[in-house]
């Protein structure tokens, strides 16, 4: 009686309520929903950007950073998704909506980590010299591409891939309706988990130059099983930023070594060099990542090639 009760809640807010926050939103979007006599909370599991707005559409994505950042991927064979309070944007989730997110802010962006990427098709676009220049070392990095595939999902959803919107969503369609639904079952909805996620995907427009598509982990220890405590306390590192402001980072293995099923397998397809690098130090730098992905044993070792731009801009 109390599973059919919990199935009903979940159809119907499925059905009259997430998809005024989330526009079609399916009921496989959701995951982790609990309820009680008098509350209801429900969380979105990774597959919230299929079919919505949020949906990369594709699996390969394109990360500018220096070169000794690339050195750190290679030889730990693994990427950095750094906490919110690492970003430069002050308002990471304010910016969504305050009065929905119950928990303190500062909380929230602790615990969230991400690694900013971008559609592979911005190599092509007519905004690649300002990504390289604020992005990529001022064309002296390098624009990693990644290739990023969930292989499968578990009831403990916590990493999520989905574009960013560029925009202050109107939520009072969501607040209302909500609210009915709160009148119809006589309950109480507890929408800060549901919110947390597309909170991260929303940024003031004037950061829309960064065409950013991020891959998002939610730290959320209370629903971390005993048998992996262990394991996940040592993926999670600490380190300063660039305003020497303490922060933390999670540690993503490449390839197919994480040991949870929803985690998503992120390989490296390919390098291109920055655009202000000489024919001569791109040829030495090719050489010298070859023989290191050599020495890492990769059987198939990305291809590194040198940006188009080596010869339209200085």
């Amino acid at each position: 009686m109390i599973q059919d009760r919990h199935d009903i809640l979940v159809k119907d807010y499925t059905k009259n309520v997430i998809q005024s926050l989330i526009p079609l939103a399916s009921e496989n979007l959701l995951t982790n929903s609990g309820s009680g006599a008098n509350n209801f909370d429900i969380e979105l599991g990774s597959d919230f950007a299929s079919g919505t707005r949020y949906d990369p559409l594709i699996s390969r994505f394109i990360h500018f950073t220096s070169l000794k950042a690339l050195h750190s991927i290679v030889n730990d064979n693994a990427i950095r998704l750094y906490n919110l309070m690492n970003v430069n944007d002050p308002n990471e989730y304010n910016f969504f909506s305050d009065d929905l997110l119950t928990e303190k802010i500062n909380k929230i962006k602790t615990n969230t980590y991400i690694l900013s990427l971008c559609d592979v098709s911005v190599l092509k676009g007519d905004n690649i010299l300002n990504l390289w220049r604020f992005y990529g070392n001022d064309g002296w990095g390098v624009a990693v591409e990644f290739d990023i595939e969930f292989p499968g999902h578990s009831s403990m959803d916590c990493c999520f891939l989905g574009k960013v919107i560029y925009e202050k969503p109107n939520l009072e369609s969501f607040k209302e309706k909500n609210a009915a639904f709160e009148e119809r079952h006589n309950i109480k909805v507890d929408v800060s988990k549901l919110i947390r996620v597309p909170a991260c995907f929303h940024k003031s427009p004037y950061y829309k130059i960064e065409e950013e598509v991020r891959l998002m982990y939610f730290d959320d220890s209370s629903t971390a099983k005993a048998t992996i405590e262990s394991e996940q306390k040592s993926k999670f590192k600490w380190d300063f930023n660039t305003r020497n402001e303490p922060v933390t980072y999670r540690i993503l293995d490449l390839g197919q070594n994480n040991y949870m099923p929803s985690y998503p397998w992120v390989t490296i397809k390919k390098i291109q060099l920055g655009f202000r690098h000489s024919e001569e130090n791109f040829n030495k730098i090719e050489k010298h990542l070859a023989e290191i992905f050599k020495f890492k044993g990769y059987l198939k070792p990305p291809i590194i090639e040198h940006s188009p731009l080596k010869n339209i801009y200085r």
